[in-house]
């Protein structure tokens, strides 16, 4: 009887479907953080409006580390989509070192900016209460915030499952070549 529970190609079509959502998920997540935007009043001491500056996410460096995380993790989920097909029409198991490495390092990637959207987030919020600014526009920025570092972090959770996934073929590989 066979040890695996499903073929190898059932595994690669199981793959390139997460794959698929994964990358989807991170370019929902750039697409949500590129769109943040909040009006922010600066007052003088009298408590009257100055100016108005609009507060986007690259202002802050824990938001601008996550797009980069973002944009890095979804062009190698692009690039392993590709190869993915290939494998596919080739009936090939591919680079397996590769593809475990890759998501060994990817998944630790996604969650390091996942960790920094959320701290940042955090951090903006008890700047601008010590600021002084209005509790909804706190808000309003910050959830989408939480919204798009969620969306990094469920791409990490599929990632971290291609990365389950990719040491069972690199073990399975590894064991029919010594055979």
């Amino acid at each position: 009887m066979d040890a695996s529970l499903l073929s190898s190609t059932s595994m690669r079509i199981i793959t390139l479907v997460i794959r698929i959502v994964t990358a989807v998920t991170l370019l929902a997540s750039l697409v949500l953080l590129l769109i943040i935007s909040q009006p922010v009043k600066d007052l003088n001491e009298r408590g009257e409006v100055k100016e108005t500056w609009i507060m986007r996410f690259y202002h802050r460096v824990p938001f601008r580390y996550t797009a980069a995380t973002i944009i890095i993790g979804a062009a190698y989920s692009i690039f392993q989509i590709v190869c993915a097909i290939l494998r596919l029409a080739k009936r090939n198991e591919g680079n397996v070192i590769l593809d475990f490495f890759g998501e060994e390092v990817l998944s630790k990637l996604l969650v390091s900016g996942a960790v920094a959207g959320f701290l940042g987030s955090s951090e903006l919020v008890k700047g601008w209460e010590e600021y002084g600014a209005n509790r909804e526009d706190i808000n309003s920025f910050t959830n989408k915030t939480y919204a798009a570092n969620g969306l990094v972090l469920l791409s990490f959770f599929f990632s971290f499952v291609l990365s389950v996934l990719s040491s069972y073929a690199l073990a399975r590989n590894i064991s029919f070549s010594e055979t």
